[in-house]
């Protein structure tokens, strides 16, 4: 990394480099990290600057652009090794993006995009309808106007992965000539792409930097409700923020965030907390004010100290700063864990909560629910398929630095057999070159992805295709279930019927008056024979049933014949224990 500093003092730097100096404090003391860690949590702060060593670290937050500009003409001092410079809202302090924009030489798209203004953000449970399917047509012109400066501009130093860089400048078109896909494309924003896909996901590669685009999701939602909209119910739940993560060839690096509104103060104050968790994790972690001690050694970031026998001492390798506070900025796993990878997390919970409503009674709906599941399951993987995509990108460039980086360690004949050549791959190389200890911390984290995160999400997605399947079975055991009912209730009508039909006749029979035989039929002969006749008849279906195998179903009750056994032997064996009581 290509750095300018000077032999100056902090306190000189700052004088000189800043209209009100005393903005700066000294980020280690415990009155002033308390303070600066409840404005970083602070809905309305805007940005902030850290400016740290591994001896010492200065903060100031809500600076002027001027005060920005005016500090990236100035070389830090030696004492300062790395600065850490975060925006949130950049759409609302547009020039502060121009003036770092103007330093590091960002590319005209690239300036365009992260002055766009969010012409929208719709809450994932109740601003739904016509507001969220008309926000395509909107426009907002300054956003507008800032893209189509750079359509026009020529193509910059940038390399674009994923991104609308390549794309040509439109021609220009007469109100009257504009069909509905051009107005569209006309119309488009930055955000309405990334609220649509949230797998959108850039690298932008320049000659003093390398920019990292893309969409962070937080479960920020004590209360989850089920909006009607289904294209509401197809995406995660969440709030989504668009991040830019840039890491500049002057050991700065530059953290960009999206607004995220809400219309309760109380809830945008949790908002904010919950969206920077993060973030305040290694802003807290880069003062010494904080016993490292005390923390989980999960969430230790050892930015300004190694994590061994004695976390009092600083780390040895100032030179790691500005790549592992990239890394640690964007490897965000507690958002990660908690919504994907530990037990219990909301899919699986829900996953559990539907298998168990399906048990008691399986229906269509349960289906419903199942695909906008699975649908919300395919955008998160999408999503950490991005991510694992960035990591790759940001990997190969580092593959290839490193070759190219070591024409300066070539003998000298060999550097000037090769000086045309080396001049030339050194003026076209982009990018910029990250110390071993961060590529080994994004080569875990890819693995780290890949392992936990993309793996929990295609269980939850066999999962939930099994528990399609398993609810269909169940409603097709069901409706059979009724069915066989059904058909036990109509063939015991049958039996019940061609049971009295013999009787029905032998009434009839009776009830005539015959005068042939001389004597009359009298109520014992009745009965007589409704008896006999009653008792032929039961044998005669009791026989064709056996017969046919139509007694009794065994799906739900027991057979005819081993209820009798049954009987049987239940009366065998009072019999016997009878016996032996007498015998006793």
């Amino acid at each position: 990394m290509a750095s300018s500093k000077s032999d100056t003092s902090v306190d000189d730097y700052y004088s000189s480099a800043c209209e009100n100096p005393s903005d700066f404090q000294n980020f280690d003391d415990r009155g002033v990290f308390k303070q600066f860690n409840e404005r970083a949590r602070n809905s309305h702060s805007r940005n902030f600057i850290l400016d740290f060593s591994t001896d010492q670290a200065w903060c100031a937050f809500d600076q002027s652009h001027e005060t920005f500009e005016s500090l990236l003409k100035h070389d830090r001092p030696h004492s300062l090794d790395t600065r850490w410079i975060n925006l949130w809202a950049p759409d609302q302090q547009t020039d502060v993006v121009l003036a770092l924009a103007r330093q590091f030489e960002f590319s005209p798209r690239l300036t365009g995009l992260m002055c766009s203004a969010p012409r929208y953000r719709h809450r994932r449970v109740a601003k739904v309808g016509a507001e969220h399917a008309s926000s395509w047509s909107l426009r907002s012109k300054k956003s507008i106007k800032s893209l189509q400066t750079s359509r026009s501009a020529p193509a910059g130093t940038t390399v674009l992965v994923n991104d609308v860089e390549k794309d040509p400048a439109p021609a220009r078109i007469s109100p009257t000539s504009i069909t509905p896909e051009v107005d569209l494309l006309h119309n488009l924003n930055h955000y309405d792409v990334v609220d649509s896909l949230w797998h959108w996901s850039s690298v932008d590669l320049g000659k003093r930097y390398v920019c990292l685009g893309y969409n962070s999701l937080y479960n920020i939602d004590t209360a989850q409700q089920i909006s009607p909209d289904p294209r509401v119910q197809d995406m995660p739940n969440g709030t989504r923020v668009w991040s830019w993560l840039i890491l500049c060839d002057d050991k700065t690096v530059i953290s960009i965030f999206e607004s995220t509104l809400a219309d309760d103060p109380m809830d945008k104050t949790y908002a904010a907390s919950s969206t920077r968790y993060n973030l305040l994790n290694v802003f807290a972690q880069l003062s010494n004010a904080t016993d490292p001690g005390s923390r989980n050694p999960i969430s230790l970031v050892p930015l300004r100290y190694d994590v061994g026998s004695n976390l009092s001492e600083v780390s040895p390798e100032p030179v790691d700063g500005p790549g592992l506070l990239f890394y640690y900025l964007f490897d965000d796993w507690h958002t990660t864990y908690s919504l994907v990878a530990k037990r219990g997390h909301q899919y699986s919970a829900e996953l559990n909560r539907l298998r168990e409503s399906m048990m008691k009674r399986a229906n269509l709906s349960h289906v419903t629910r199942l695909h906008h599941i699975g649908r919300q399951l395919a955008v998160l993987k999408r999503l950490y398929e991005s991510y694992d995509l960035i990591i790759s990108r940001v990997l190969e460039k580092q593959r290839v630095s490193p070759v190219q980086n070591s024409l300066h360690s070539c003998p000298s004949t060999v550097k000037s057999s090769s000086s045309s050549v080396g001049e030339s791959e050194s003026s076209d190389q982009l990018g910029v070159f990250l110390t071993s200890a961060a590529r080994v911390r994004f080569e875990r984290l890819g693995d780290r992805i890949k392992l936990y995160a993309l793996s929990e999400i295609q269980e939850s997605m066999d999962l939930k295709e099994s528990l399609v399947s398993m609810n269909f079975n169940l409603i097709t055991i069901r409706e059979s279930d009724a069915v066989e009912r059904l058909t036990r209730i109509t063939i015991l009508l049958a039996k019940v019927t061609i049971l009295f039909l013999p009787v029905s006749l032998m009434t009839a029979y009776f009830s005539t008056a015959l005068v042939d035989g001389g004597d009359e039929f009298t109520v014992r002969s009745y009965w007589i024979s409704f008896a006999v006749i009653m008792v032929l008849s039961f044998l005669g279906l009791l026989f064709f049933g056996k017969v046919s195998g139509t007694v009794e179903s065994e799906m739900v009750y027991k057979p005819l014949n081993t209820v009798m056994w049954d009987l049987g032997r239940a009366v065998l064996g009072w019999r016997a224990r009878r016996d032996e009581r007498k015998d006793d």
